[in-house]
């Protein structure tokens, strides 16, 4: 488990090229299914930050091949987990699209409380004992 983490000022691109589209798909589909809900493998972080940074895709599938971009980031990525319990994700991105207009994107969180867990198990737990 990753509790906080920050990344300031990296510069990353995505690439995207024909001959690695097949192999991208399968490797994103094979992943995922092994690590959602794996009961020997716990991922969680519970908040990561972007600043000053750029983050771009580039897709040399297309002719011609072109890169999109976010300059002068700020972003947040909250309760990332394998776990479905854990809850949903949320991310908050903006930036400068391709170095001139302002671009924001947000992924509202929704939290999915534990099947098991009973209402009146969450009301003593979030109960005060009097001083």
């Amino acid at each position: 488990m990753l509790s906080r983490a920050a990344v300031d000022g990296i510069q990353i691109d995505y690439v995207h090229t024909a001959p690695t589209a097949g192999a991208e798909r399968e490797t994103r589909q094979k992943a995922a299914e092994e690590a959602s809900n794996a009961p020997d493998l716990f991922v969680r972080i519970n908040e990561l930050r972007l600043t000053k940074s750029t983050v771009g895709f580039v897709n040399k599938a297309t002719t011609p091949s072109y890169r999109v971009f976010l300059s002068d980031t700020d972003g947040t990525l909250t309760n990332l987990s394998n776990q479905q319990v854990e809850g949903t994700a949320a991310a908050k991105l903006e930036g400068s699209f391709m170095g001139s207009g302002s671009a924001a994107a947000e992924r509202p969180s929704r939290r999915i409380e534990p099947a098991r867990a009973s209402t009146s198990a969450c009301a003593s737990r979030n109960s005060t004992s009097p001083s």
